[in-house]
């Protein structure tokens, strides 16, 4: 999920919450809420894929990878902490290229 200008605009939700409801965890969010923020994790992360292996040369990445799996290998690469990984995904994209978003 690529966040930045985005989220104060459209986000009203703190990243704590929608990761938690993404995990399953946070049962409170609405069904439609929910099933909007999964759909947008399962689309493709091609652009950010291909950003963030300019920028990370050693991680190997498939190109036709989701945001989802995205999130997940980079954690697995241990680039991100898991507690964190949305937030931090979205201030790293942010730096790399301001106004591209994760969700």
């Amino acid at each position: 999920m690529v966040l930045a200008a985005f989220v104060a605009r459209h986000l009203h939700q703190r990243w704590a919450r929608v990761q938690s409801a993404v995990e399953g965890s946070d049962t409170s969010v609405p069904l439609r809420t929910l099933m909007r923020w999964m759909s947008r994790l399962r689309c493709s992360g091609v652009l950010l894929t291909q950003l963030l292996t300019e920028s990370l040369p050693d991680l190997r990445l498939e190109m036709s990878c989701t945001r989802g799996e995205l999130v997940d290998a980079l954690v697995e690469a241990e680039k991100l902490d898991s507690q964190r990984k949305l937030s931090m995904l979205a201030a790293w994209i942010h730096r790399l290229r301001p106004g591209l978003r994760l969700m």
